[in-house]
């Protein structure tokens, strides 16, 4: 590989609906299937939510102010794919309301004051699909971004860290009677319980039809970071070979905090349950932060022991998050790349690339 090769940016992306995300440095672009069969993007500057601190370069440190800011681009992006696959839906309601209101007779001929009543409550529900198309396509405010993280946040914190608690101790306690002072039996079963509960859910939800199609536009998204860093042509016939595996996949990392919990919350008491509950929420941070430092080291040595140790089971996570696209998914994550590639070519202020 030549010099120019090495160094060719890292992009990072994500699956959205219809859609692909794909981000650099400085910049974002969006790329979803339109309902009509076309692609619409948009690529705008990447916006940090954690303030000074994402400027932080300290280790550790800088991992929690990525990670937020990243969780918060993702929340941006959905609802931004959301907004376009409501668009469509609301033209589709739009264009039966007007086939239904035609098939209520002609408007300039006199209708019977049944057919008069049926005509002004289709005429009612078509202006407010109208209005509600006209919202769909504004864009979401920091507001709602940070409710729907908060959200999130909070289903996750019950599904993996409140249920595996109260099971692990109940299966600690009352099964194996193991005593409450030995934390690292107690950390590991803890730990079994979130790895089983994180594979059942990814495993239950790849099943559903509308997370199949996400999981396929995760591929595509794979598959074209892939072949963009292996120098290839950015085609779907050339960029199709190429594996959906990726080292720096979000499922990886997932896995890493996993394992990253097991250690780090064997130094945390068990006897009390709320207590254990706060304590692991105040180390949550330093969970983040060692996590990023694990990824940031897999990246730099990807050929290491280390790396294909703690990433394999990430890796085979993604036979189930990612599948194989069709060229429709590809040529979504090949437009969203090219956007924000072209962004990041251009100079910046002081002569270099964005990306430089």
């Amino acid at each position: 590989m030549s010099e120019a090769e090495n160094k060719r940016p890292a992009y990072g992306g994500q699956a959205v609906i219809e859609g692909v995300m794909m981000r650099g440095k400085t910049h974002f672009a969006i790329a979803c299937r339109r309902a009509n069969g076309e692609i619409t993007s948009t690529l705008e500057p990447v916006e940090s939510y954690t303030g000074v601190f994402s400027r932080l370069q300290a280790p550790f440190l800088r991992g929690i102010a990525a990670l937020v800011d990243s969780m918060m681009l993702g929340m941006k992006s959905l609802f931004w794919s959301s907004d376009i696959a409501m668009t469509d839906q609301l033209e589709e309601d739009n264009r039966k309301l007007e086939a239904r209101l035609a098939e209520a007779g002609d408007p300039e001929a006199p209708l019977s004051p049944k057919e008069e009543k049926k005509a002004a409550k289709l005429r009612k529900e078509q202006e407010k699909d109208k209005k509600q198309l006209e919202s769909a396509g504004s864009k979401v405010n920091g507001i709602l971004i940070g409710a729907s993280a908060f959200v999130g946040m909070a289903v996750a914190v019950a599904l993996f860290m409140l249920v595996p608690i109260y099971l692990s101790g109940f299966l600690t306690n009352t099964v194996l009677h193991i005593p409450s002072s030995n934390k690292w039996a107690f950390s590991l079963i803890e730990g079994f319980f979130k790895l089983l509960i994180f594979f059942l859910y990814v495993y239950g939800i790849s099943f559903m039809p509308d997370v199949k199609r996400i999981f396929s536009y995760h591929g595509a998204e794979h598959k074209t970071i892939n072949a963009f860093e292996a120098g290839a042509e950015l085609t779907p016939e050339k960029v199709r070979p190429y594996s959906r595996i990726h080292t720096r996949c979000g499922t990886s990392f997932i896995l890493i905090v996993i394992a990253v919990t097991i250690i780090v919350f064997c130094f945390v008491p068990n006897e009390n349950k709320l207590l254990r509950f706060g304590l692991k929420m105040l180390a949550l941070p330093l969970v983040a932060g060692i996590s990023y430092e694990i990824i940031k080291l897999s990246a730099k040595y990807p050929d290491s022991v280390f790396t294909r140790v703690f990433l394999s089971p990430g890796l085979l996570m993604q036979r189930i998050t990612t599948r194989e696209p069709d060229d429709g998914m590809l040529e979504c994550a090949i437009a969203s790349l090219r956007l924000v590639a072209e962004e990041s070519a251009k100079p910046a202020e002081g002569g270099e690339s964005h990306e430089a």
